[in-house]
């Protein structure tokens, strides 16, 4: 199912679909940190939990709490 689409229907990002601009509707994310969320999914896989956003540069544990509310891990 297109990204554009679950975002309608469940107001959340697939984000083990979305690409760069499509990340940057999650509140709290920008160019920088959705490209940073794109290359390590590209390099590492997908995400499966919550703690996989940890391993983000820029991302601690309350931005990881904060986006986990607005994106889903599997479609």
């Amino acid at each position: 199912m297109p990204v554009a689409i679950q975002v309608l229907l469940y107001k959340k990002i697939p984000i083990n679909q979305a690409n760069v601009s499509e990340m940057q509707l999650v509140d709290g994310v920008g160019p920088v940190l959705g490209a940073r969320l794109e290359k390590h999914r590209r390099i590492n896989g997908q995400y499966k939990t919550f703690n996989d956003l940890l391993k983000i540069k820029g991302v601690g544990p309350k931005k990881a709490e904060k986006l986990s509310t607005q994106i889903v891990f599997h479609e």
